[in-house]
């Protein structure tokens, strides 16, 4: 990865750029299992999704997020019972690969429920 806009040297920001990647794959990984795990309630897994769509929105988080395999349950959630779920699912979804068309490729792939 390169940086051009880095005041601190180019590897120096290669470094940060790197460990803020894996903050965000774990804060991904995290959320992604708190939002599939139905022992939560609704409202607690709906704020699961939220947050992850609030990193999915970034395309390389999104790309991330296809690599965890986030988005075979995150597809599930949205034939969920539960509209809150429905709908941050969806948006999850959305998020992640509106600007990615291999993530929208990919989304294609999936099976549905």
């Amino acid at each position: 990865m390169i940086n051009n806009n880095c005041s601190i040297g180019y590897a120096a920001c290669d470094r940060l750029a790197a460990a803020q990647a894996s903050v965000f794959v774990g804060l991904m990984r995290e959320a992604l299992a708190i939002a599939v795990d139905e022992s939560n309630d609704v409202d607690v897994r709906e704020a699961a999704l939220l947050d992850l769509e609030d990193h999915a929105g970034d395309i390389d988080n999104a790309r991330d997020l296809m690599s965890l395999g986030g988005f075979p349950p995150i597809v599930a959630l949205m034939a969920s019972e539960a509209p809150a779920l429905q709908a941050a699912a969806a948006w999850v979804v959305g998020s992640a690969v509106k600007n990615h068309h291999e993530l929208q490729l990919h989304l294609l792939t999936l099976p549905t429920t």
